[in-house]
């Protein structure tokens, strides 16, 4: 049984690989509508003194240089980002870790962006596979949480779209690691790096804060103004201009993979009209008053987890979900960033007594529903009608799976508090290995067929 399982495994995430890379294959070669080409295009401008937030056409990255160029130095306006042209939406930060690549061919630097995206899959796992199971030593191990890792829509999203999420995912786990070992000012630094990139995450600075972690916070502000220092002498004030224009200008809230707060009460009051996408002043307001209520309770959390029981796990992973829940665009991509409660709840599910198992079968529902939420694998371009509808509401599937998330944390709370990583057994782990793959299982079973059954050649 354990050599067929072994088999399984292993068979499972080289399919899962194959299938990955016959599409990256296909991607690269049509050149596709990609968010890494955006990444490439800044790249590419910066070295041809081009404007580095120039907009393009959507469905074509690839025109002609003279007419590209011509696009480019006419900046047309744009009036609702979505219909016919698209921007980087990355702060200019973030694009000076993608530089080296304006260097290149597209053709070479997606090769290169995509193999060290899958390098930092491998290595990020392993390093959360041996924190969270110290006791499993197996390779096979490992290879069972790649496996379900890389089934998930959130981390195929990342993929299929070229995003650089999954450094951040490492960068997050480092940071949180770090502090718990003491090591606050290179647990700052690592953080002020990540939220230049990604400014969602300053959250986490007030988790920092209400934790008294002050040399946390001095290595965030170094690192962050200094990254940002470099980005302003590099690329001048006008990239910082431009790109707050262009965010100023994002209307795609509505759309099923914002799992947000404000995607969530945009869908209700969505309307397309005139080549604009319009959101009703109400789901701002509904937004703005939902966000302070987390915020508060979430202060009021960390402050009393402090000066109680300094839950400092729980408070992480909370600041963590609230930050994805208060982003304007909290993208389904982000969603990878919850790999940690998640573990942390299934490590707390296994660790639960056996005399207590039969009482606790509702959370093998719950846990099922709530995973089953975060890998829906809905389509990015769907976006609700507008209205209290039943479609406005399956939209936010996403949505609803974060805050059961939240449900299950505070549940598992006193688990994650008192059990030891190592006393979770093996055959404890089993059930809710297998519960995870079965949930998982759809959104990679949907890549594969649009691979290998419809042949799609590239992202649509």
């Amino acid at each position: 049984m354990n050599y067929l399982r072994r088999v399984f495994i292993a068979g499972y995430v080289l399919i899962i690989l194959i299938t990955y890379s016959v599409f990256l294959y296909h991607s690269i070669k049509v050149k596709a509508a990609v968010d890494f080409v955006l990444f490439y295009n800044s790249a590419y401008n910066f070295f041809h003194h081009l404007p580095l937030y120039a907009a393009v056409p959507w469905h074509n990255y690839f025109l002609p240089e003279s007419l590209r160029n011509q696009l480019i130095i006419i900046q047309k306006p744009i009036a609702s980002l979505g219909a016919n042209y698209s921007n980087n939406l990355n702060p200019p930060a973030a694009i000076l870790f993608v530089l080296p690549f304006g260097l290149l061919s597209y053709t070479h630097a997606a090769i290169l962006w995509y193999s060290a995206c899958f390098l930092a899959t491998f290595i990020t796992l392993a390093l959360i596979y041996r924190y969270y199971f110290p006791q499993q030593k197996s390779l096979f191990g490992y290879l069972t949480l790649l496996g379900i890792f890389l089934s998930t829509l959130p981390y195929q999203a990342n993929i299929t779209l070229g995003q650089y999420n999954i450094f951040i995912v490492l960068g997050v786990f480092l940071t949180w690691i770090w502090s718990k070992q003491h090591k606050g000012f290179a647990a700052g630094f690592i953080l002020g790096l990540l939220i230049a990139t990604k400014y969602f995450l300053g959250l986490l600075i007030i988790f920092y804060f209400l934790q008294r972690r002050w040399k946390t916070i001095s290595g965030t502000a170094i690192s962050f103004v200094g990254i940002n220092l470099i980005a302003l002498g590099l690329f001048g004030k006008a990239a910082y201009i431009q790109h707050f224009e262009i965010l100023n200008r994002i209307a795609w809230y509505a759309t099923a993979w914002n799992a947000s707060i404000l995607g969530f009460f945009a869908r209700f009051s969505y309307q397309y009209a005139g080549g604009l996408a319009l959101i009703a002043p109400w789901s701002h307001y509904a937004y703005y008053f939902a966000s302070v209520l987390v915020l508060i309770f979430l202060a009021q959390f960390i402050d009393n987890s402090f000066k109680q029981k300094n839950d400092f796990d729980v408070g992480f992973f909370l600041t963590l979900i609230a930050s994805i829940l208060l982003s304007p665009l909290g993208w389904a991509y982000y969603l990878i960033l919850l790999i940690f409660p998640v573990l942390s709840v299934v490590r707390s599910l296994a660790s639960i007594p056996v005399s207590e198992q039969s009482k606790s079968l509702w959370l093998v529902f719950v846990f099922s529903f709530t995973l089953g939420l975060l890998c829906f694998p809905a389509k990015i371009e769907t976006f609700a009608k507008g209205g209290w509808t039943a479609f406005s509401l399956l939209c936010s599937s996403y949505f609803y799976g974060i805050w059961l998330l939240v449900f299950l944390l505070f549940y598992c709370r006193r688990y994650i508090q008192t059990k030891s990583f190592s006393e979770i057994s093996s055959s404890n782990l089993l059930p809710w290995t297998l519960l995870c793959y079965i949930v998982t299982f759809p959104a990679f079973g949907i890549l594969f067929y649009q691979v290998f059954i419809k042949k799609v050649k590239c992202w649509q």
